[in-house]
């Protein structure tokens, strides 16, 4: 019923998705959300993350090229 009703309404759907993205996906907002999380890192100081391990695929691919 879900689907027949968004089928249905598809041009209204459509419209306001639309209008939402133009409303909510701006520059203006995209810099304003990225200063926000500077401002904040800033507020907290550095925090030390936990260490990651060496990234090495080379088995995964030697298995790949393998195959």
């Amino acid at each position: 019923r879900g689907l027949n009703r968004a089928l249905e309404n598809q041009a209204d759907l459509a419209k306001r998705a639309r209008e939402r993205v133009l409303t909510t996906y701006t520059w203006e907002q995209t810099a304003e959300g990225y200063l926000a999380v500077v401002e904040e890192g800033l507020r907290n100081g550095p925090v030390s993350a936990p260490e990651l391990p060496p990234l090495d695929a080379s088995d995964r691919i030697r298995h790949y090229l393998a195959a």
